[in-house]
């Protein structure tokens, strides 16, 4: 998602128009609706995937628009798509991810249900069984109905779908899964016969070795990566960007978990005239690569000021001359809602407040040492 701060109630109305005119919904972003479908940003280009699960997450988000207002869930449904084990999407984190699996040269999805970050978080749980990837909106609608027959409708505080597996537990919440996925299957209508859309841009090879450039299974396209730092691009970047792009052919866009952005399908020469003016937007470090939410002054919740801390840990490395990669990206959330996924990071920090001498002061809870990926995926 992109946030815009700042704006006049006008200004916010005006740009929730326009967006509408170019296909850009607001809906869906918040209350207690499904969250847009998270999909990993390489997918469809990446050398190393198992296929592209880029239309199955498109048609469940067109899925989740057509029916989002017949919904009245008890909170907010967070669906990913992964196209590898990498999980890019943080499907096992999620409550519910689909991990794309290729098995005797068929498609099919590995389930994750039941996860979740922020209070009281949860590694999701790997459904026992592979699932054909044209039967994914079945199993979107069968958690869409456990979530609405099982949800805490009274406590706000256990609405979400990870208390129901913790209530009944993992056996259990599998079973009725499964059983009210079997229902919509015997209903049928919601079989999908996708495919992804072939790119046919013409490549140009490039020799620049750089960090943020990321070779295409395209031969000769390739795409860049940009970091801006804390998340937060400046309009006028923005405006370069699009300037630049706006000349090149059949450029795909595509944001990612970790406040990044990925410009795809870029040839040879493209890719060098935008890592060059992109070159001042962000570092190549990992440590400039962190992830921190918005936090205090703007977040309305907040309780630590994330950007302050992230501005300090990058301003110590300057001053020390540390070797540029000596540390991992670090994640910063500035409260227990783990906007920043403190609890999946190498090294995650949470704003939290904490009495000492009889006085309250703010303080940062930390976590090491979290992960993902689906072999090792654990809460720091």
């Amino acid at each position: 998602a992109i946030q815009l701060h700042g704006l006049t109630l006008d200004g916010a109305c005006d740009l929730m128009k326009e967006g509408l005119e170019v296909n850009l919904f607001t809906r869906g972003a918040g209350g207690n609706f499904p969250r847009n479908v998270a999909l990993s940003p390489l997918a469809g280009v990446d050398k190393e995937e198992e296929f592209d699960p880029t239309p199955y997450a498109l048609a469940v988000g067109n899925h989740f628009l057509k029916k989002i207002y017949t919904y009245k869930l008890p909170r907010k449904l967070k669906v990913s798509f992964s196209n590898s084990d990498k999980d890019t999407a943080h499907c096992t984190v999620q409550d519910l991810g689909f991990v794309a699996v290729k098995k005797d040269g068929k498609e099919y999805f590995k389930v994750y249900i039941g996860g979740g970050l922020g209070n009281n978080p949860r590694k999701a749980i790997e459904v026992d069984e592979l699932i054909e990837a044209k039967d994914v909106l079945y199993y979107i609608e069968g958690m869409t109905n456990l979530f609405i027959a099982e949800g805490d409708y009274k406590n706000r505080a256990k609405a979400r779908i990870r208390y129901i597996a913790d209530r009944m537990g993992d056996e259990e919440f599998v079973s009725q899964f499964k059983l009210y996925t079997k229902a919509e299957k015997e209903k049928g209508g919601l079989e999908l016969n996708l495919h992804p859309t072939e790119i046919k841009k013409e490549g140009i090879k490039t020799e620049i070795k750089d960090k943020r450039l990321i070779e295409q299974k395209q031969e000769g396209l390739y795409t860049v990566y940009l970091h801006p730092v804390g998340g937060q691009l400046k309009l006028e970047d923005l405006k370069e960007i699009l300037d630049t792009i706006g000349n090149f052919e059949d450029v795909e866009v595509r944001l990612a978990m970790t406040e990044g952005v990925y410009f795809r399908n870029l040839n040879g020469k493209e890719a060098e005239i935008l890592l060059d003016i992109t070159k001042k937007m962000g570092g190549e470090a990992e440590i400039y690569h962190s992830v921190a939410c918005i936090g205090v002054p703007t977040c309305q919740i907040g309780i630590g000021n994330s950007q302050g801390l992230l501005f300090d840990i990058m301003d110590y490395f300057k001053e020390k001359d540390y070797s540029s990669d000596l540390m991992p990206r670090v994640h910063i959330s500035g409260c227990t809602n783990s906007c920043g996924v403190h609890e999946i990071g190498k090294i995650g920090f949470t704003g939290k407040k904490k009495r000492v001498d009889d006085a309250v002061k703010d303080v940062f809870g930390l976590f090491i040492n979290g992960d993902f990926t689906v072999e090792n995926v654990r809460l720091g």
